[in-house]
């Protein structure tokens, strides 16, 4: 499990927080929702958005709705963490598509 904090609180089930812990995923969670990136021929990768949203909302506490709410700014830094969970090896300077 790694926890990630956010820049600003938010409210999840009510309660403010300003930390989302996110679960490893597994095999099963990458089977049910796919691979969160393409690798380019020229090695450069691709970020689904609307799968990393699901994994998001999969590995942590937050509904999809919750995860709607967040800044554009943390919602793509934890798109980034799924991606490192995953073994993207340039998951710090993706495109976004």
């Amino acid at each position: 499990m790694k926890s990630y904090k956010l820049k600003e609180k938010i409210t999840v089930a009510g309660v403010e927080t300003s930390e989302i812990e996110l679960r490893d995923p597994t095999t099963r969670d990458v089977r049910a929702l796919g691979m969160p990136y393409k690798i380019g021929v020229d090695g450069t990768v691709q970020m689904n958005m609307d799968v990393c949203a699901k994994y998001i909302a999969q590995l942590s506490n937050l509904t999809d709705g919750d995860v709607d709410k967040l800044p554009v700014e943390e919602f793509t830094e934890l798109s980034m963490e799924i991606i490192a969970f995953l073994g993207g090896q340039t998951a710090r300077t993706p495109s976004i598509g």
